[in-house]
Formats: structure tokens, C-alpha cells, sequence
């Protein structure tokens, strides 16, 4: 195959989506409005003269601060609504203080969890942003003009209830990790786009609630918080509409996660499942919780002990849920008899995973003699667990002979139990990344037990 015909094989490919705004590691503030500016709380509306900026050190945050323009009422400390006349900028604000400025007026500071910019109206295409997700090998895309492009494998393409998602990898997202890691803070990795598959207009009130789906999605995938963010709802030649606000995301760390980076394909039918429990009247709420302790344990890498604690909050969640409220395996009655070990254990049973603790993947754990006397997966860790939680003489004896490394793979057994009940309520039957897995990488893949 000659040059020519490879370029233009590579030209014929789809066009990866372009970042309307990158974030850079340590990325410096963005000034959103500087000049006049309206605080409303109740009856009461000031005027200020100041900047609202986008801050991304220590967390990402809107701030903003202004004094008052001669002869207005003094603010209280509490909410209030931010507007003004330029960007059509909209936001719920909170007042949090005041400081001396060189007028001789007090300069009025606060944030902004949450704004619009621009008009709600409908849109035909959203676009995202997400912040240090993970490398993956995905669908091939073209990056860069027509006669000098490249071909990347960088897209995922997820359908779910007529939603069409396009998420497309940055080409740098290899270094873009690497700086991120080295320097810390956050840095854009991949971009999306939202559609209907049937072309219809997106409502703004839509976009939000599936853009608060995809959140809890990502972060399932990833096991920390990475957006969406920057949100921009977009019509047939311009930008409608951008969300601001103050996002929660996982800055420096790069959290490990069951999600098959080097098998990504088999996901992408997994946020039509994902999607169904976020709609069901049961599971919608407990699947925000579920995620949300599940991304909290997963980030507490450097404390073993506050993990294996965190990670019983969404399985004794799951729990109840699989076995008893959704499920109908056992009665209310029965469950409640029952020790924390053994719910753990109806849970894994009636989600088809293996209790054991396996010497190919806890090794340390496997020939402990905690693992000889609870004699499987859930008894060991709620021995620990209620050790941590309960800490009398003989537990606290319990834990002074556990090495670090059964502490640590304890941990990673709590985790796997949580992301492989979450993907048996999903109907995942693809692969995962097995986690305290010490052999060839390349093994880490392993088909889900219940497949």
C-alpha cells in the first residue's frame, strides 16, 4: 500500500472532536465577566464592579468579587443570584465574605457552584470535556487537516434511550496523564458530543439531567470523578449555551478501576444499562450513592484501613437492594438476622461471583491465617472492617498482626466487590480489569465470573 492511498484511507475516517477550551496541568484562572455585575437577594438587588473568574487551584470553583458602585445596600453572607447584562451570565451564588479594596469600599467575595452562560434554548448537539480519564484503545479517528491527518484509535461511541455519546481521546492524552501526575491538578483528556440518534433538538433541562448521568458513568469507569465539564450546548451555526460552575474531580491521582482499557469496545453498549437504573424508581438514588462511596474508597490509596471502611457503605447498600427491595430473594425479616458477613456473601451468591479468596489474586491473603479461620472473601473482610469500627483489645490485636500487604489486598477484594456487583446489575458480560493481580499484565483481563 503506497503513501498516497494510506493518507487517504486515514483522510476518509470520522474527524475527532475538536475541545472548544483545553485545560492545561496547573491551568491558569479564566476571567468569565470582568466589569458590572448583579447580586439579587430578595427584594434587594447591588450592584458591583469587579471580575467572575473560573478557578482551577486548589479545586475548580467560579469566584467572584466586586464592590458595590456608589449608594447601594450592603449584601448579607448567605445565597444570592449572580447576573449580568453581558454573556447573559446566570448563576446561583453564595456571599462568603468582604475584604478592605483601594476605594475605600468593601470588596464583596464569593463563589458560584453553579451558572449559565449564554441562553437555555434548545440545542442539536452538546459538547464535554473530561479531566485526566484514562488512556484506551478505541475506534480509529482522524486528528489533524485533510492531506497531513493521523489516524488515532480514540473513540467510543455509547447509545443509550436515543442518546447518542461520541467520546473521543486527545492524541496527547498519554503525556497529558504523565504531567498531570508530575505536577498535579488537571488537564483536558478527551472530548464528547451529545446527540439524539433522531436528529431531534435537545431541551436544556435534558442536557443537564443526562449530563448528571454521565458524570456518575465516567466516574464508574474511571474510579474517580472526571466530568463532564465545560459544558456547551451548541445550534446549527453557533454556541448556545456553556455551564460554569464548581465541579468535583479527582485531581493527581490515578485511581485504578476494573474498566478494560485495552478492550474498551465492550462497554459502549453498557450506558443504555447504566441508564435504565438511573431512571428506575428503586435504584436511581442508591446508584449516586453507590458510586459516589465507591469512588471515595477507591481514592483513599494511600489509607488502606479508610477504604476497607468507606467500601462497606455501597455493599451493604447493594446488599439490601440485590437481595431484598429489587431482587425478592429473601424476606426483609430474613436479611435483618443475618451478620454483615453473611449479607455480603446472599449479595455475591445472587450476583455470581466466587467467595473464595483465590491465591492468583490475594496471594498474601489467601495463606493468612485470617483467610484459614473466616474461611472466605467476605468473613475476612468483615473481620477487619468491624475490627477497624470496633476496636477493642482482642481486635485491636487482630489488626497489629495483619501485614500491610494483606491490608492492601483486602482492600482491593472490598473494591472488586463492589464494581463486580454494580456491572451484574448492569448485565456486563465483557471483560474487566482484575484487580492485586501480580502476574503478566496482559492477564489482568479476565471475562466477568458470571459470563
Amino acid at each position: 500500500m503506497d503513501e498516497a492511498h494510506l493518507q487517504a484511507m486515514i483522510d476518509a475516517l470520522p474527524a475527532t472532536i475538536e475541545a472548544k477550551r483545553l485545560v492545561e496541568p496547573g491551568a491558569v484562572p479564566t476571567t468569565i465577566h470582568q466589569g458590572d455585575f448583579t447580586l439579587v437577594q430578595g427584594s434587594r438587588r447591588v450592584q458591583l464592579h469587579g471580575a467572575i473568574v473560573l478557578h482551577w487551584s486548589p479545586k475548580p470553583e467560579v469566584r467572584f468579587e466586586g464592590s458595590p458602585i456608589s449608594g447601594q445596600p450592603s449584601l448579607d453572607f448567605r445565597e444570592a443570584q449572580l447576573r449580568t447584562t453581558a454573556h447573559g451570565f446566570r448563576g446561583r451564588a453564595m456571599v462568603l465574605g468582604t475584604r478592605p479594596s483601594n476605594t475605600g469600599s468593601p470588596l464583596y467575595t464569593g463563589i458560584c457552584p453553579r451558572a449559565i452562560l449564554g441562553q437555555r434554548r434548545t440545542a442539536e448537539s452538546v459538547q464535554f470535556q473530561l479531566v485526566n480519564f484514562p488512556k484506551y484503545v478505541g475506534r480509529s479517528i482522524r486528528f489533524g487537516p485533510t492531506g497531513r491527518a493521523s489516524g488515532v484509535a480514540g473513540r467510543l461511541s455509547f447509545r443509550a434511550h436515543g442518546w447518542r455519546v461520541d467520546l473521543d481521546q486527545d492524541p496527547s492524552c498519554s503525556q497529558r496523564l504523565k504531567d498531570v501526575l508530575a505536577r498535579g491538578g488537571y488537564a483536558t483528556t478527551h472530548v464528547g458530543l451529545i446527540r439524539h440518534t433522531s436528529g431531534r433538538e435537545i431541551r436544556f433541562s435534558q442536557a443537564e439531567d443526562f449530563l448528571c448521568c454521565l458524570y456518575f458513568f465516567y466516574a464508574f469507569l474511571s474510579g474517580h470523578w472526571s466530568g463532564p465539564i465545560l459544558s456547551a450546548g451548541f445550534g446549527k451555526t453557533s454556541q448556545l449555551w456553556e455551564r460554569m460552575g464548581s465541579w468535583m474531580l479527582t485531581a493527581n491521582a490515578k485511581p485504578r478501576s476494573w474498566f478494560p482499557e485495552t478492550s474498551p469496545l465492550s462497554v459502549e453498549p453498557l450506558l443504555g444499562a447504566f441508564r435504565d437504573l438511573w431512571l428506575d424508581q428503586l435504584w436511581g438514588q442508591a446508584l449516586r450513592m453507590t458510586i459516589h462511596w465507591y469512588v471515595h474508597a477507591n481514592a483513599e490509596a494511600s489509607v488502606t484501613e479508610n477504604a476497607i471502611v468507606a467500601a462497606f457503605i455501597p455493599l451493604e447498600l447493594m446488599s439490601w437492594l440485590v437481595v431484598v427491595e429489587h431482587g425478592g430473594h429473601m424476606s426483609s425479616t430474613r436479611f435483618r438476622s443475618l451478620s454483615t458477613a453473611g449479607r455480603l456473601e446472599e449479595l455475591l451468591r445472587h450476583s455470581g461471583i466466587p467467595l473464595s479468596v483465590t491465591k492468583e489474586l490475594s496471594p498474601r491473603l489467601h495463606k493468612s491465617a485470617l483467610a484459614r479461620r473466616e474461611g472466605n472473601g467476605p468473613c475476612s473482610l468483615t473481620a477487619v472492617r468491624n475490627a477497624l469500627v470496633h476496636p477493642r483489645r482482642q481486635k485491636r490485636l487482630l489488626l497489629s498482626r495483619l501485614s500491610p500487604i494483606v491490608l492492601y489486598e483486602l482492600k482491593e477484594l472490598a473494591l472488586s466487590y463492589i464494581e463486580l456487583s454494580l456491572l451484574r446489575a448492569l448485565n456486563y458480560t465483557g471483560p474487566y480489569l482484575r484487580r492485586a493481580h501480580e502476574g503478566w499484565k496482559g492477564d489482568h483481563l479476565r471475562r466477568v465470573p458470571w459470563a
